[in-house]
């Protein structure tokens, strides 16, 4: 390519590169604040970990270059110690209220379409 086309590119994937990180940056404020909102209510059959909030939300920063950029935001099953269910099955009855788990259900749905959310923000204006 030629030199205006070079720079053209170069300006191009600057701002493809800096929507890019404003996507992951907002999707993974509301994650959290998805993922926290579950908190409501008092259990009595059970002590509290907050391990959901706490550790099971993970992601990787935005890596790549020249227009091929990538980052995720993900669950991660962790331990628990209820010494009745496996780390998913805790995960799942978080989501669908199963078990008798205190809290809003649904959180890490509301959350993934926050992400979507912040990704067409970031690319709309």
């Amino acid at each position: 390519m030629g030199e205006i086309a070079d720079a053209i590119m170069k300006e191009i994937d600057t701002e493809v590169k800096n929507r890019i990180q404003q996507a992951f940056n907002q999707g993974l404020s509301n994650a959290r604040m998805n993922i926290y909102s579950f908190y409501t209510g008092s259990p009595v059959m059970y002590e509290r970990t907050y391990t959901y909030g706490n550790d099971t939300l993970k992601f990787t920063n935005v890596s790549g270059s020249k227009g091929n950029y990538k980052y995720s935001i993900y669950l991660q099953p962790q331990s628990y110690n209820t010494g009745h269910h496996d780390a998913m099955t805790i995960l799942q009855s978080i989501q669908s209220g199963a078990y008798g788990v205190v809290g809003t259900p649904g959180t890490w749905n509301k959350a993934k379409k926050s992400i979507i959310e912040a990704v067409k923000s970031s690319f709309s204006g």
